[in-house]
């Protein structure tokens, strides 16, 4: 993980260290003079909406239940998808009980319950001991915890007069991390369908 100094936080989808912040600056052509301007810039704390970007974003695998509280987005393999190598998403409402390695959370996650994908309220206990769970950290987040917990609840069928309020569910332009992502940052991004797509324009 890059630390404060090191142009903020790494781009995933450049896989370098985006200086730029909008997910499309943070090039490995770009010159040291190039970030150091762009960390002034931000250090002038004048940040406006292209300066939000999931590819400026960094997970760290959570090692202590102490770390997560509500506001978190959070992530683990599998999720509702039969895909284990992708994550499932979702936004953490409230710790309700921690115990050792064990945490119940109730999240707030684009899932499938039965055959049909929506915004649901779940509780989910993780044990750190056997589950591998992540915290997606962002350079600039858009809202507070409070803000990030009820905008989720907002687009939950019971909140609203639209059952569908947030979309049908796309595995490419509407998944659980566009969800998680729009919470926290107000824009629908997806870092593992924008990685899928760069591998199929460069690759396949």
């Amino acid at each position: 993980m890059a630390s404060r100094y090191d142009y903020r936080f790494y781009c995933r989808y450049h896989q370098t260290y985006c200086g730029h912040f909008d997910g499309c600056g943070g090039l490995p052509g770009d010159t040291p003079e190039a970030f150091e301007a762009a960390i002034r810039h931000s250090d002038n704390r004048t940040v406006d909406e292209n300066m939000r970007c999931i590819g400026c974003s960094t997970e760290i695998r959570v090692k202590s239940v102490s770390i997560i509280v509500p506001g978190e987005q959070i992530s683990w393999y599998g999720g509702c998808s039969a895909d284990a190598s992708y994550k499932h998403h979702a936004i953490v409402k409230k710790v309700k009980n921690t115990s050792g390695t064990c945490i119940t959370m109730e999240l707030v996650e684009f899932d499938r319950k039965g055959f049909i994908e929506n915004i649901y309220k779940t509780e989910k206990t993780f044990n750190l001991r056997n589950d591998t769970i992540f915290l997606v950290q962002y350079q600039h987040s858009k809202y507070t915890a409070g803000d990030i917990v009820s905008r989720a609840e907002s687009m939950l069928p019971e909140n609203s007069t639209d059952p569908c309020k947030f979309g049908i569910y796309n595995p490419e332009t509407n998944n659980c991390e566009h969800f998680a992502t729009w919470c926290v940052v107000g824009k629908r991004q997806s870092f593992q369908t924008l990685q899928a797509n760069w591998f199929t324009c460069n690759i396949g």
